[in-house]
């Protein structure tokens, strides 16, 4: 049987990763923006 911590640590730091992702997504994109504009 899996550690149920182990597990959850392991889903936080890829969710926590995703968003950083995204975050980074829409900050580029935001720039974008304000170049073209």
């Amino acid at each position: 049987m899996h550690d149920p911590r182990s597990v959850s640590d392991m889903g936080s730091k890829t969710r926590k990763g995703v968003f950083e992702r995204i975050l980074v997504e829409v900050y580029l994109i935001l720039n974008d923006d304000q170049e073209v504009k």
